[in-house]
């Protein structure tokens, strides 16, 4: 049987993944902003990137008064850089952004 897909291999891909969310250790990480600014160009920018990408999930984020347009969930800045190349053929004004994911209390 080929060990890449063996039960136990499964197994341990799902449990190990499952426990690092769990244990929060993928906190902190990069997105690349695409837009920010009113919701009708928000819903705009977030179709036109669903249109020409489909590498790196996309989500409109809202921040009062305003909504912004984020791509992907990098852990480097590396990783974040080589997509933003990409990226930035069809949206010149992209840039990364450390981000920090809510972080849950253990208290």
């Amino acid at each position: 049987m080929d060990n890449a897909n063996s039960p136990l291999n499964h197994f341990l891909k799902r449990n190990c993944l499952t426990y690092v969310f769990i244990s929060h250790k993928l906190t902190d990480g990069y997105t690349i902003q695409l837009y920010y600014g009113e919701r009708s160009s928000a819903n705009e920018a977030y179709r036109k990137y669903k249109n020409s990408f489909a590498a790196w999930p996309a989500s409109i984020e809202y921040e009062t008064p305003n909504y912004k347009v984020w791509v992907g969930n990098f852990t480097t800045r590396l990783e974040a850089d080589q997509a933003l190349v990409v990226i930035q053929e069809k949206f010149p004004a992209a840039f990364p952004i450390k981000r920090t994911r809510a972080k849950k209390n253990d208290d």
